[in-house]
């Protein structure tokens, strides 16, 4: 209201404030705003307000001359002949509501869902003990209490021989596949959480596990220098050179996946899913572990020489690497392709910006020892 005081910030770009579609006049904007609000003040009579809005306000944004000169006119009028005058039915009347339908239309699309939604991840990020598997209402504020958030074993899995080095639910969350020390995968059903499938094919232990963006498929890499693709095997044995499989990564559509070892002439390679490779990129380096952005356009790949390479996943060109000074464990990337989470061996986890190299964020506090947190 006129009679309140206040101010609007209207910016476009990179600024702080109200944004507009592309190619809106913000000095319009304006004018209507203040408009509304000198109108409104000549209607309560409050005619200094009224004049130092014409002066101040208006007048700088350099509007056409014949809009201020009736503006200016409508100081010696009395309410109902500004009203006439103006086409304006008042404060009370509908006038708000028109000024903000003319404003709608510069607005982008879906702005109020966006800003709904900026404050939901928001509420989100000062939850500390935020778990709910449902969205946040806006109805009221957003705080997780401590007891909602997992502090106690449950259910332990006891089937898997030696040592678990991988574990990977699937992405419907119904299926659950462990491996490590033994030769054998165990799939479990996460409803009963009794075992579905022992996958028995490898003769040394298995490092790494990955489903299918469908589900429809599991990757497992083994120490016995195979990679198999459940249910069509892989055999790396085919190919120069030994080497350890440690990482496996599928391609968005399902239909290729790249895979990662120690040693050899194949240490990062992309394969159909026949088994045939497609592109060797010929790394001089050890792959730890590898990630594929969601939206298929970037590879991260991590070296046990504690590199970070990052590749055009589409020309299979090198973008940049980084080399820290610290051993990493395992890489992801962020569903929305911008970011990747690194794990390192010194119980530090690093949130990266993958456009820039730019370091987000560092997670301070679990004790990895030396045991894999993925």
């Amino acid at each position: 209201p006129a009679d309140q005081g206040g101010g609007v910030s209207i910016h476009n770009g990179d600024h702080q404030g109200l944004k507009f579609v592309e190619g809106v006049d913000e000095n319009q904007l304006r004018f209507l705003l203040w408009k509304q609000k000198y109108l409104e003040l000549l209607e309560s009579k409050d005619l200094g307000r009224a004049l130092m809005v014409l002066r101040q306000e208006l007048t700088p944004l350099k509007q056409e001359r014949s809009q201020l000169q009736q503006l200016s006119s409508m100081l010696v009028n009395t309410p109902d002949g500004l009203k006439k005058e103006a086409q304006w039915d008042g404060a009370t009347g509908q006038s708000r509501n028109v000024l903000l339908q003319e404003l709608s239309i510069m607005i982008p699309e879906h702005r109020l869902a966006d800003l709904l939604d900026q404050v939901k991840r928001n509420q989100i990020s000062h939850c500390l003990y935020h778990n709910p598997s449902r969205s946040p209402s806006l109805f009221a504020d957003h705080m997780c209490d401590r007891s909602q958030f997992p502090l106690r074993t449950v259910l332990e899995l006891g089937q898997n021989a030696g040592e678990v080095w991988a574990m990977r639910f699937s992405h419907d969350g119904k299926m659950l596949a462990t491996s490590g020390q033994a030769t054998d995968v165990l799939i479990y059903d996460t409803n009963t959480f009794q075992v579905l499938h022992r996958l028995t094919e490898h003769t040394d232990h298995v490092a790494y596990l990955a489903w299918s963006p469908d589900d429809r498929k599991l990757i497992t890499c083994s120490h016995d220098k195979t990679s198999r693709v459940w249910d069509a095997p892989i055999d790396h044995h085919n190919h120069p050179g030994p080497g350890n499989l440690t990482a496996a990564a599928w391609s968005p559509d399902g239909q290729s996946f790249v895979t990662g070892s120690l040693h050899g002439n194949h240490k990062l390679c992309l394969w159909g899913i026949d088994g045939e490779p497609l592109f060797n990129w010929n790394v001089d380096y050890r792959v730890q572990d590898c990630a594929i952005s969601p939206n298929g356009k970037r590879m991260v790949v991590i070296s046990s020489e504690c590199q970070i390479v990052v590749y055009n996943y589409e020309t299979r060109e090198e973008e940049y690497s980084i080399l820290l000074k610290n051993k990493m464990t395992c890489v992801n990337i962020s569903q929305d392709s911008q970011h990747m989470l690194i794990n390192m061996a010194n119980s530090e986890i690093q949130l990266i910006k993958i456009d820039n190299a730019e370091i987000v964020k560092r997670y301070m506090g679990q004790q990895q020892g030396e045991f894999v947190i993925r």
